[in-house]
């Protein structure tokens, strides 16, 4: 949806995210793009506000904005390099742990790498899973929350990739038999399946 323009949204300040088909991360503060202008693009798949933003194109933002100080559970994401990316998830209101300020999460995360970082919601809408390098599951905090959205990064070997976008290119194809047969040239240029072979 588009914001609206002419309202202080305080925090989160609702700056964007956008997840580029090429795997790339963008970030823009409040009322700089709108959903409409992200999807005039035509490479953007997938974009949400939160924020704010803590770093873009290399360079490390300082949040002064509402809240920015405040100790609390944080989130974030953040672009290391092509195809590279980090999630960081910081507990907060414990006795072990205070949490950090927008600002601390993002100068840590400028120093470990990241030309794009963005924060996310903390605390218990949050949970961090991953495998080790034996497969073995880990929590690093469990969400209490019922709905929730999942954001995943994962790398399949270079063969099972390549099969599933054949997989799913013939899917295409076959329900476009018609206007295949009519039009080739449209449909394979409509789903990005120039550089694909298929027998028909």
């Amino acid at each position: 949806y588009n914001m609206n323009m002419n309202k202080n949204p305080g925090f989160p300040p609702l700056d964007t995210l956008a997840l580029h088909d090429d795997g790339s991360i963008s970030v823009y503060g409040a009322k700089e793009i709108t959903a409409d202008q992200l999807a005039a693009r035509g490479d953007v798949h997938d974009a949400l506000s939160f924020g704010p933003y803590l770093a873009r194109d290399g360079q490390l933002r300082v949040y002064a904005g509402k809240n920015a100080s405040l100790q609390e559970p944080r989130c974030a994401i953040g672009q290391l390099g092509e195809l590279e990316y980090m999630f960081v998830v910081v507990d907060g209101r414990r006795k072990d742990s205070d949490g950090c300020s927008t600002d601390e999460l993002g100068q840590w995360m400028f120093e470990q790498g990241c030309v794009q970082a963005y924060n996310l919601d903390g605390g218990p809408s949050t949970a961090l899973m991953y495998r080790d390098e034996k497969g073995k599951l880990h929590y690093v905090w469990k969400n209490s929350q019922e709905n929730v959205d999942i954001m995943t990064f994962a790398e399949l070997p270079e063969e099972e990739f390549l099969a599933q976008l054949k997989s799913i290119a013939a899917e295409k194809l076959e329900e476009n038999r018609d206007a295949l047969l009519e039009d080739p040239a449209a449909i394979l240029e409509e789903y990005n399946l120039e550089d694909f072979s298929f027998c028909m």
